[in-house]
């Protein structure tokens, strides 16, 4: 179910790091923007690499500076079947189940 849920995003910070990081605001925002919905379509989760990633840092700034961040195969395989009308991917057993492993996988 995705009534009840909300994401933020804190306008201030979003143009602190991307000064810090070389990157427009409204860039560094977007994708913000995307991580958060992903966090609202995909479950609070995050996996080791990408947009829904815990933590950027200098290879996902870069990534981003070009375009080129983006969500794993298996976060866009999720999005698309909550676009295709199908159960929200945080209430899919499949997905809970390679985001634990992933969030292992990140703490180690």
């Amino acid at each position: 179910m995705l009534e009840n849920r909300y994401a933020s995003l804190y306008v201030y910070e979003i143009r602190t790091y991307a000064d810090q990081n070389g990157l427009a605001a409204g860039r560094l925002m977007a994708y913000v923007a995307a991580h958060e919905i992903g966090h609202l379509l995909l479950g609070p989760v995050h996996s080791s690499s990408g947009i829904m990633r815990a933590a950027w840092g200098e290879e996902e700034y870069r990534d981003m500076a070009h375009g080129r961040l983006d969500f794993s195969e298996a976060e866009r395989q999720a999005l698309r079947g909550v676009g295709a009308g199908t159960r929200p991917a945080v209430d899919r057993p499949e997905m809970i189940a390679q985001n634990n492993v992933t969030r292992r996988q990140a703490s180690n």
